[in-house]
């Protein structure tokens, strides 16, 4: 009967599915030995109706066995089942694990990138600090240059007004300044100054003097060399070097 043995496939590797079986064999011994022991006697009718008895819990016992043996039939395809499922949730972490071991590799890269950046800036920082500290001192000095040339500037100022203050009262107490006795460069500014002169009244003027007839002229301020030719000194002729005879009679 197929109610007397479980399947080997079902039974093996499964707890559950021997334990049915080693019940069930018992209960076949159990009910084996009464049909035997029965056969050569006359039994009464109480034996009979415990036999009976006995045979109803047998058939109930086989009913709770098949169904044990279906339900670890079950458990036995359910397992193979999960198994499957382990298998492929292990390749699934298996992938995940290689994913996150590159991406490891490449946050590593990264950080390391960054680290050399900050350490670069940091470098690059410190450098246009030192440079704004020395563009700074050198901004103060120049500032403080600017500050000693507008002094120096004024005082010339109130040096040149006081020489044309002079002039204006006595010119006969001064000296002329021949332009030969001069320093070289000044010289020369001289002498572009007198050329340029000599070029813009010589078409009003229509005469062919050269620079040493323009040397008997009146003399005027002598411009800047980055700075255009000044308009005509509204002050009398006078020599350009002064002697300071004569000054307290002004």
């Amino acid at each position: 009967k197929p109610c007397d043995t479980l399947r080997p496939a079902a039974t093996a590797g499964n707890p559950k599915a021997a334990e049915i079986s080693t019940a069930k064999s018992a209960i076949s011994t159990a009910t084996a030995a009464p049909a035997i022991a029965a056969t050569p006697l006359a039994t009464s009718a109480p034996a009979a109706a415990e036999i009976e008895q006995l045979q109803q819990a047998l058939i109930e016992k086989q009913t709770q066995l098949y169904a044990l043996e279906s339900a670890c039939l079950r458990e036995t395809e359910r397992q193979v089942e999960l198994e499957d499922s382990v298998i492929a949730w292990q390749d699934k972490y298996d992938r995940l694990y290689e994913s996150h071991k590159r991406v490891q590799k490449v946050n590593q890269s990264l950080e390391d990138k960054m680290l050399k950046l900050v350490d670069r800036n940091a470098g690059e920082r410190a450098q246009l600090t030192s440079d704004v500290a020395t563009l700074s001192v050198r901004l103060a000095q120049a500032n403080f240059n600017i500050a000693k040339l507008q002094r120096e500037i004024e005082r010339y100022k109130a040096d040149i007004s006081l020489a044309i203050q002079l002039l204006q009262c006595k010119p006969d107490s001064f000296v002329s300044q021949k332009v030969s006795s001069l320093p070289i460069d000044i010289q020369s500014k001289v002498s572009a100054y007198m050329r340029l002169e000599t070029n813009s009244h010589s078409d009003s003027e229509c005469s062919n003097s050269g620079v040493g007839v323009a040397t008997t002229a009146s003399y005027k301020v002598l411009p800047a060399s980055d700075s255009p030719p000044p308009s005509a000194c509204p002050f009398p002729p006078t020599a350009m070097v002064y002697s300071m005879r004569g000054i307290g009679r002004c």
